[in-house]
Order: structure tokens, then C-alpha cells, then sequence
């Protein structure tokens, strides 16, 4: 009974509380839960869990540099920068898919922090707050975190239509966008307005958004 728990996900600021039990043991309630390595919150911001990458990829990105400090071959750096701190920036992403710059800027800034090192151990200097570093993110050819989840989104846009997973429920939720003759339309999915940051950060329209944008042919 120790593992059992019970959240409520709601908006509602006075959701209902109703006291669920199995057998004579009431199940507790809780505001988070872990499922799949996702920490889901009772409101579904992800904020928590946004906070809970960071924290964990931060120190993990300090252990890889502390402990790669005698390397000279970079390339192994940018190995396990991929092994140990990507991974875990990017884990389950199209669930919790930011849209907000106050979530953005932490995921970026461990990014950001991981080339500053590689400038760092080049040129003996780290390089000044806000500086560039477009150059050296493409000679080691890692782009920005929101660049590989949009690629990532539309990558699976393109499975799931290739039929490459298989998962009839999200197909099903696919519109394709049928545009008439005179229009001048290039979307392949159809997407209706997002009125709500809820039905904007839906995983749905997260992997078509993602497609469109890219021009990505989800058909080849």
C-alpha cells in the first residue's frame, strides 16, 4: 500500500476530493507522480519536472567535465555529453514539450554552458555572457535543444505515418489538411487554432506543428 498513491489532474483551483481506498487502507493523495521517468504534476505544467531535468542534468554535465578534464580528444567529450546530459534533457520530450521562454532558457543554458567548456579548453578562456555561439554548436554539429525537438516531433510525425510504430489511437487523431484548388496552402496537417497552452503543448499538435514547419516529407 506504500506505493499506492492518488492525483487529481485538474485546472480547477478547489478540485474535488473524494477518498479512494483499497480494502481498510486509504490511498494517499499527492500533488506529483512519477510514471516512465515523467514526474507529472497535478496541474500539468511539467514545471516540476522541467526543474527536476535541470537540476539532475546540471550535475551530471558538472561530473563529465570535472572528470574529462586530462582528455584531449574532444570528440569523446561530446560523446558523453550525448550519453549522460542529452539524454536526459531530451527523455520522453514530446510529453512535456516547453513552449515558454521560463522553461526554455534553463534547458538551453546547460546547452549553452556544455560549449562554453569546449571554447574554454581551446582557447584557455571562457567567452562572455551572451556571446555567439552558433559557430561552434555547428563544427561540432549539435543545434539548440528546441531545434532537436522540433526535429525529434516531426521525426515521429513521420513514423507514425509510415506506419513504422504502430499506434492506431494517435493516427486516428491526425488531420490532414485537404486544401482547395486556388489556395495557396502548403500545410500537410490540418491545425486548428490553439486557444489554450494545454491543446498547444499536446503531443499531437507538437509532432504535426513540428512537421510543418520543417517542410519535413512525413510520407517518404
Amino acid at each position: 500500500m506504500e506505493k499506492c498513491f492518488k492525483v487529481t489532474f485538474t485546472r480547477k483551483s478547489q478540485p474535488i476530493n473524494f477518498g479512494y481506498r483499497i480494502g481498510d487502507h486509504f490511498i494517499a493523495m499527492v500533488e506529483q507522480i512519477h510514471d516512465l521517468g515523467v514526474l507529472f504534476d497535478s496541474t500539468f505544467s511539467f514545471i516540476p519536472h522541467i526543474e527536476e531535468i535541470c537540476t539532475k542534468a546540471s550535475r551530471t554535465l558538472g561530473f563529465v567535465l570535472r572528470a574529462t578534464g586530462e582528455f584531449e580528444d574532444l570528440s569523446i567529450l561530446r560523446r558523453l555529453y550525448f550519453t549522460y546530459v542529452i539524454s536526459k534533457l531530451e527523455y520522453a520530450n514530446l510529453i512535456w514539450f516547453p513552449i515558454y521562454n521560463c522553461h526554455l532558457v534553463p534547458l538551453e543554458r546547460i546547452h549553452r554552458k556544455f560549449f562554453k567548456y569546449i571554447i574554454f579548453r581551446r582557447t584557455g578562456r571562457f567567452p562572455e555572457r551572451g556571446a555567439d555561439l552558433s559557430d561552434i554548436m555547428v563544427e561540432m554539429r549539435i543545434p539548440s535543444l528546441l531545434a532537436r525537438r522540433e526535429e525529434q516531433c516531426a521525426r515521429f510525425a513521420q513514423r507514425l505515418l509510415t506506419y513504422r510504430i504502430d499506434c492506431p489511437y494517435l493516427l486516428s487523431k491526425i488531420m490532414l489538411n485537404i486544401p482547395r484548388l486556388v489556395s495557396r496552402s502548403t500545410s500537410t496537417f490540418y491545425l486548428p487554432t490553439a486557444r489554450t497552452n494545454m491543446f498547444e503543448r499536446c503531443p499531437i499538435y507538437s509532432i504535426c506543428r513540428s512537421a510543418d514547419r520543417l517542410g519535413m516529407d512525413v510520407f517518404g
